[in-house]
């Protein structure tokens, strides 16, 4: 009570001399002793200085300062109230209040201390605050301030914030097109107000990705611009990708390692990845590795459309079978045009393949599976795919059909192993009649050499006397095929000279030399 009468008393005695005093002998709030009570302001703006406890009212006096600026709203932020600075005390003579020698003791609240700061204030100016950033205003102002968004921060900030400086892209709800702030209150309060939308710093529309980039650009041949447009899209080849593949996608726009990481520019993670790991360099602007395009892909800041053998070849190298008709085992997604039928199962990491279950679904017709046609649909026999391949299986009426399992490996099922997975061409692996009499036939990709079935190896080790004892594969005229081809006739010795006919020892053989029972010639048996 004593204190609170030698305050009314230094008031009455004049000692704020020159303030106005009549209104102050009314009131009994704080603009007894600082502020001024007939200011239009609400009762607590009414007791920040100017006048200061001393009478002062120019800005160049410390207790007066930038009071006003702050507590007064301007078209770049909301009044601030006194609490944000002082302890406001409840009475007069609160512990704290006028019972400590001038200056008064700074506070800070917590708007100055948003984001862990330490604020502090240091020879007439404010140091770390949240509310002027990294500046450091004059508490005393030389001029009169002028409210620019430059004063606290740059137009953009600096990385990791977008270099953008179209500001109402991600903060439209505060800030027009023009630059104004069209809500004050919003503004310098201690929230950043962010438009969650990927497109709001990046991309158009509903798509996130650019263009534009974060700098604004919209040309391709801009690393941030790109192909990203290209692979969101999709084309007439390939399904639409997800930024999540090659980008970790924040659910908002303050999560860990969005816009808190000092790269200028996004961080390339691939997640969904098939097979070998992907990766990037952004100084060759492309990726290496893979699955999408294959080995090599295409440069990043140079999209177009992609062609089939963009990524693979037409056919893929082997082991992949040499056929050009896609549609036959991949006709779910591609048809015998050429023309992907399902976008959306093509490049998706599954490759949809129809496993024939018949050997003519790959080589071969409706007839038979022995070539033509061959693995490249090749027709003619000067193919070495096609060749005598038919004259064998059908037996051409001198002598049995002969099965393929006599020269290849016939697989039980497609993915056998030693049918798809190796090269082209087909592997030989002779047998039965071939071997016969001791022979050890090999093929040499033109002829078959030291075979029983043409007479290079002969009965017991002889000679056969023929003249096409290692016949050339792809001479399919019937010049090979002769009864003089693959023996003479008769056969040299110790093969008798006569007689004359070889029906006499021969029964399957007629008196003009046809072949009366061609299922037992040439079956490795000699028969008398």
């Amino acid at each position: 009570m004593a204190r609170s009468l030698l305050l009314v008393l230094l008031v009455c005695a004049g000692c704020l001399e020159p303030r106005e005093l009549e209104p102050l002998r009314h009131t009994s709030n704080c603009t007894t002793c600082h502020g001024s009570p007939v200011r239009s302001a609400s009762e607590l703006n009414q007791s920040a200085p100017p006048f200061d406890v001393a009478g002062n009212s120019d800005a160049r006096s410390p207790g007066v300062g930038a009071h006003l600026v702050h507590l007064t709203p301007n078209e770049v932020h909301a009044g601030i109230v006194c609490s944000e600075c002082h302890v406001v005390p409840d009475a007069t003579d609160s512990s704290g209040h006028a019972d400590s020698a001038l200056p008064a003791e700074l506070t800070f609240g917590s708007l100055a201390s948003t984001g862990n700061r330490q604020p502090s204030y240091q020879t007439g100016t404010c140091v770390n605050t949240y509310c002027h950033l990294a500046t450091t205003p004059k508490w005393i102002p030389s001029e009169t301030p002028v409210q620019r968004c430059e004063r606290c921060h740059a137009m953009p900030p600096p990385p990791p914030h977008p270099a953008l400086s179209e500001c109402e892209r991600c903060h439209g709800e505060v800030v027009d097109a023009a630059g104004v702030i069209i809500a004050t209150e919003r503004h310098v309060n201690g929230v950043v107000d962010v438009d969650e939308r990927c497109d709001g710093c990046h991309g158009s529309g509903s798509l996130g990705a650019p263009p534009p980039d974060l700098s604004g650009a919209t040309d391709v041949s801009r690393i941030g611009v790109g192909a990203h447009a290209a692979h969101l899209a999709g084309g007439d080849n390939s399904r639409a990708l997800a930024c999540g593949e090659c980008h970790t996608v924040p659910r908002t726009a303050g999560d860990s390692g969005h816009l808190d990481d000092a790269t200028p520019h996004a961080e390339v993670i691939f997640t969904l990845s098939v097979g070998p790991e992907p990766t990037w360099s952004r100084h060759d602007r492309r990726c290496a590795g893979g699955w999408c395009h294959g080995p090599s892909s295409p440069a990043w800041t140079e999209p177009g459309p992609l062609g089939c053998t963009s990524c693979h070849g037409m056919p893929p190298a082997p082991p992949h079978p040499q056929m050009s008709d896609c549609a036959r085992c991949h006709g779910e997604v591609i048809d015998a045009a050429g023309s992907i039928l399902a976008r959306e199962r093509h490049v998706d990491g599954v490759v949809d393949v129809m496993l024939p279950e018949a050997c003519n679904a790959c080589h071969g017709d409706s007839t038979s599976a022995a070539p033509p046609l061959d693995l490249q649909g090749n027709a003619l026999t000067t193919f070495a795919g096609v060749g005598a391949h038919r004259a064998h299986l059908d037996g051409s009426g001198i002598a049995r059909p002969v099965p393929c399992s006599e020269c290849h490996q016939v697989p039980s099922e497609v993915l056998s192993t030693g049918h798809i997975d190796t090269f082209a061409p087909a592997e030989l692996a002779f047998s039965g009649v071939a071997k016969a009499f001791g022979a050890s036939p090999s093929y040499d990709g033109m002829r078959c050499v030291n075979s029983y079935c043409h007479g290079d190896q002969f009965v017991f080790g002889h000679d056969s006397g023929g003249l096409a004892t290692e016949p050339l594969w792809t001479q399919v005229d019937g010049t090979q095929k002769q009864c003089n081809s693959c023996h003479g006739l008769p056969p040299p010795a110790p093969h008798p000279p006569g007689p004359s006919f070889c029906s006499d020892c021969h029964s399957n053989v007629g008196i003009t030399l046809q072949i009366l029972d061609p299922l037992s010639h040439v079956d490795g048996v000699v028969t008398f």
